[in-house]
């Protein structure tokens, strides 16, 4: 399992999330967009990041890429409902 931090491009706090909200996060992987709900990992008073846990799938598309090939650089999204939306800081 591997833990990812989501940041506000913008910079704002995030509202509170709720226990158990999903959020989708999408890469860019070989030129498609790969997406797939994840539940928040992190507490529902964080304001700064979003956190999700992502438990290896051989056969998840995303799940194998975000354990094999994401990094810093790469284009990773989260969205959650009502959110401005976020990208990966680690």
């Amino acid at each position: 399992m591997r833990s990812f931090t989501f940041e506000p491009v913008d910079g704002k706090p995030l509202r509170a999330s709720r226990c158990g909200q999903h959020v989708l996060v999408s890469a860019l992987v070989d030129g498609e967009w790969l997406s797939r709900p994840y539940t928040l990992t992190s507490g529902p008073q964080e304001t700064r990041t979003r956190e999700v846990t992502v438990k290896l799938d051989e056969h998840g598309a995303l799940t194998r890429w975000l354990f094999t090939a994401a990094d810093e650089a790469s284009d990773v999204r989260r969205q959650g409902r009502g959110d401005r939306g976020d990208r990966k800081s680690s």
